[in-house]
């Protein structure tokens, strides 16, 4: 038997009861058997620590980590503090990926000697749907190309579902309290990656199922936090262009002012809505 290259799988655990059994199931039934899944129960209130517990006495492959809730970043961060697979592959607990899923990446990436592979996706709606998102997508392995479209979002800027050398994050933690992490991370691996290949194949199935969701949730105050979080991750986007890509740089800053000017508007709505309800109720107390 060819001994395959072990791939820690990070998956950040919170809040997440009602899809946290299918996306672990899609991890160990992977047709790629070498694997090291790390599951990071980030102080969830639900049974998901639990869970995770369960699985791990089943598959010997699962590590469980326990911590106060440091949200998604922390707990990635904690994944990768422990991982100690050549490859590293991020899955979001709500989310699941194809049975062949890894199995695909490690080939493409030994087999064309690159540092990342980011795979195709769908994204699986509330009402049961999938819709490919990577369809129109063409492989390549041309790295300026593919650097160009990460630094302007033209290709997905999320770690989900892309396949990492573990030594290119030896210098990389994604930053605290920051929503849209993945941005503010990727400029950073791409530019110090010696060769990328993108594939079209469906591989992540990216779900829009979970109410309770940061990045898909109905809260204004995480909403602005989004908003906070692109205008971060896209002056990080024209600090990259600005060293390698100076043609991006004016594109980049313009969307980092955008993001910043809706969250400064939509927190100033927030800030407007309460001064109203106070003196409503004042009045009518």
């Amino acid at each position: 038997m060819i001994n395959q290259s072990l791939v820690s799988v990070i998956i950040p655990v919170y809040k997440v009861e009602k899809f946290i059994c299918r996306c672990i199931d899609s991890a160990i039934g992977q047709t790629y058997k070498n694997l090291e899944i790390i599951l990071i129960n980030d102080g969830s209130p639900d049974r998901c620590g639990e869970i995770c517990d369960d699985y791990a006495k089943k598959d010997k492959r699962i590590l469980v980590i326990h911590q106060k809730n440091q949200g998604v970043s922390g707990a990635r961060n904690a994944g990768l503090e422990i991982a100690t697979g050549q490859w590293l592959y991020f899955l979001d607990s709500d989310d699941y990926i194809s049975s062949h899923a890894i199995e695909k990446m490690v080939s493409t990436a030994e087999k064309g000697n690159y540092d990342i592979v980011i795979g195709g996706f769908c994204i699986a709606t509330s009402d049961k749907k999938t819709v490919s998102r990577s369809e129109n997508w063409e492989r390549t392995d041309d790295l300026t190309e593919i650097r160009r479209k990460i630094v302007l979002n033209e290709l997905p800027n999320f770690v989900c579902g892309k396949l990492y050398k573990r030594e290119l994050w030896k210098n990389v933690r994604f930053p605290l309290h920051q929503l849209v992490e993945d941005m503010y991370v990727n400029g950073d691996l791409f530019f110090t990656a010696e060769s990328a290949c993108v594939i079209p194949d469906v591989l992540y199935f990216y779900s829009q199922e979970n109410e309770d969701s940061l990045t898909r949730g109905r809260d204004m105050y995480n909403f602005i936090k989004m908003k906070q979080g692109r205008c971060l991750g896209w002056k990080k986007q024209a600090e990259i262009a600005e060293q390698y890509l100076p043609s991006c740089k004016d594109i980049c800053r313009k969307e980092a002012v955008t993001q910043g000017i809706k969250a400064v508007v939509y927190n100033w709505g927030v800030y407007c809505r309460r001064i109203r309800l106070m003196i409503l109720s004042s009045i009518f107390r």
